[in-house]
């Protein structure tokens, strides 16, 4: 939305230059309007901006006339006239179009009117008169920004300035009173930037690329990504072009499922979209958390490895191991060993150690000859050491409270 940012009003009469009282900010509209006896002649500053003529007027009395200069410099400015003038008004926007700024303009001593093309156009109307008793007015609602009436060596002079934001393109009209000849001027709001990223989404434990689609941005290489919430890393961006560029995010297996805000800071430009966070969908497997070789390792070594579960808990090694849906642990074997659906990696045997019970239970039913059992790191012999039919496992010589076991199949 196009928005004020000052104004200045010089009312000496002869005057060449006059500076605008606080620096430019680059990118922003300036509009120029000045009165006097004579043409004031052409205008120029201390930046190099370029200066368009929207009214040059010469009512007998004397001149109006009114410029305005696009994507200006940024720095302290003084304005010159290749002339003089008597009544100076500089005006400053910001949020306006860098390029093909001026929507429409109209000129003409009484009602003003002009068609936008695009919604919320800055509008402005300055009028002029050969008039040192009463200012140029108007009947509609602007805002006044400066007006001035003198006379200056006898002869009168008078200007005033008013601005005002459009709502939606269409035609929109404003009268001027006590004026010779103004000028309604409709300047382009800048576009608003959005985007649109894809994927929109992922799962806990997955590493995802996302690319992130502007409008209207200005993507570089000083352009910053950021995520709402924790358990996510952001990698750096990056940039394809002004409007396009792509980021990683690792999402931990323990961050916070639902919505984040997915920031682009470039400068002053903020945008944002929302990326959800996924739970990692049921039954699954524990991807990379540990590897079967690192839990054998640990029992090689007479240790009870743990498991970082999706719920965040550590897991002993020697508990009945897990995921938060319910499902033994698949510590990422390639599925489809053996012929079947899968391979269990470490599962540990559903069942009670105690001395007496013998009665123990796995996830799947394994292929004949697949399964290996190990009590205590010992594998152990079928039908000498146990029986299995189906999912149940029996052994021979009931375990102790104190010992652990795993079985590794396909199923």
């Amino acid at each position: 939305m196009p928005t004020f940012v000052q104004s200045h009003l010089a009312t000496v009469d002869n005057t060449v230059s006059v500076a605008y009282p606080t620096a430019n900010t680059a990118g922003n509209l300036l509009v120029v309007a000045v009165r006097y006896g004579a043409d004031p002649g052409t205008l120029s500053d201390s930046k190099g901006n370029t200066y368009t003529q929207i009214l040059s007027h010469s009512d007998g009395g004397g001149y109006t006339k009114a410029w305005f200069a696009p994507n200006c410099a940024a720095g302290a400015n003084t304005l010159t006239l290749s002339n003089k003038a008597a009544i100076w008004i500089l005006l400053e926007y910001s949020d306006v179009q860098t390029a093909s700024v001026l929507d429409a303009s109209n000129t003409g001593a009484t009602t003003l009117t002009v068609t936008t093309t695009e919604a919320n156009d800055l509008l402005v109307m300055i009028g002029g008169n050969v008039s040192g008793s009463v200012a140029p007015g108007q009947t509609g609602s602007y805002t006044q920004r400066q007006s001035h009436y003198q006379s200056y060596g006898g002869t009168p002079q008078s200007l005033t300035a008013w601005d005002t934001v459009a709502g939606a393109a269409g035609s929109y009209s404003n009268t001027l009173t006590n004026s010779t000849r103004g000028v309604l001027a409709a300047f382009k709001a800048a576009a608003v930037p959005v985007v649109g990223i894809s994927p929109t989404s992922g799962e806990q434990d997955e590493s995802v690329t996302v690319t992130v689609a502007g409008i209207n941005t200005h993507f570089s290489g000083a352009s910053v990504v950021t995520l709402s919430g924790s358990g996510v890393t952001v990698g750096s961006p990056v940039v394809a072009s002004t409007t396009s560029l792509t980021v990683s995010l690792g999402i931990s297996i323990i961050a916070a499922t639902g919505p984040r805000t997915l920031t682009v800071t470039t400068g002053a430009e903020v945008v944002t979209a929302t990326f959800t966070v996924e739970e990692l969908p049921c039954p699954k497997r524990v991807r990379g958390s540990i590897s079967p070789e690192q839990i054998q390792a640990q029992f090689r070594q007479g240790n009870s490895p743990v498991v970082l579960m999706a719920s965040g808990e550590f897991i002993p090694g020697n508990a009945l191991v897990t995921d938060a849906c319910g499902n033994a642990v698949d510590f990422g074997a390639a599925p489809g060993g053996g012929g079947g659906a899968g391979t269990w990696a470490d599962e540990v045997p559903a069942g009670t150690m105690n001395g007496s019970n013998t009665a123990f239970t796995i996830s799947a039913a394994p292929i004949a000859g697949t399964l290996d059992l190990k009590l205590n790191g010992v594998r152990q012999e079928p039908t000498v050491d146990y029986s299995i039919t189906g999912t149940a496992i029996t052994y021979t010589t009931a375990p102790k409270s104190d010992d652990w076991h795993r079985a590794m199949y396909s199923y």
